[in-house]
């Protein structure tokens, strides 16, 4: 599959990240003709597990784990602080569930917080 045999170690393919892992498979024909749905998807999970277990990828539970951290320690810090200066929080979104990031999120207010729950 992609130029790759059962003798490629795991890090050949954990290097790609999703994104371009993607593109690869969006490229990809077997026998000339694109793959089948089932092929595409055990493609990805290929590449999904090759990822998560050379630690470039987290597992789904690490990932929602840090996220509640993150917004435990969000509102521990919200509730600690005078109104006036929570509106100047940013959280690092590398510290939160997209863990490749490295641009900053601005905190969000209550009353923003309440009309998103209100919309679901």
């Amino acid at each position: 599959m992609l130029g790759y045999d059962s003798s490629a170690h795991i890090r050949q393919i954990a290097i790609y990240s999703q994104d371009d892992w993607s593109r690869l498979l969006g490229n990809w024909t077997v026998n000339g003709a694109p793959p089948t749905p089932a092929q595409l998807a055990q493609a990805g999970l290929l590449g999904r597990a090759c990822r998560i277990c050379t630690g470039a990828e987290l597992r789904m539970e690490e990932a929602r784990a840090n996220a509640a951290a993150a917004l435990s320690a969000a509102a521990s810090q919200a509730t600690s602080q005078p109104a006036a200066a929570q509106g100047t929080v940013a959280f690092q979104l590398s510290a939160t569930i997209d863990q490749h990031a490295d641009g900053e999120a601005p905190k969000l207010s209550a009353e923003e917080i309440s009309s998103a729950e209100k919309r679901c």
